[in-house]
């Protein structure tokens, strides 16, 4: 990983971890503290090969299955508002999956 990308991953993490907190209705509490932990180690002395493992095997923890952040979205009943609510999620998720996806 970069140093690029690793700053790109810390400021997804950042807004997806206020996306959790603001519509998560405390749900998530365990993949707050993943992202948290993410941040703190990207904000580390750490070089950069061990922010880069401890950033792979976070992530996969937080996309590892059924109540995981992949299942996060945002509800609201009114469908249009649904979807402009989410959109900047999925933007969020998917900006997240094109980095990551070439270090799993």
């Amino acid at each position: 990983m970069t140093e690029f990308e690793i700053e790109s991953l810390k400021e997804s993490f950042i807004q997806l971890g206020k996306m959790v907190q603001k519509y998560g209705k405390g749900y998530y509490k365990a993949q707050l503290k993943i992202l948290s932990n993410m941040i703190v180690i990207i904000d580390s002395d750490c070089v950069l090969s061990e922010k880069e493992k401890y950033i792979i095997d976070y992530y996969k923890s937080l996309f590892s299955g059924k109540g995981d952040m992949s299942e996060f979205y945002i509800h609201d009943d009114d469908y249009k508002m649904r979807i402009i609510l989410n959109e900047p999620l999925d933007k969020l998720k998917d900006g997240l999956w094109d980095i990551m996806k070439n270090y799993l």
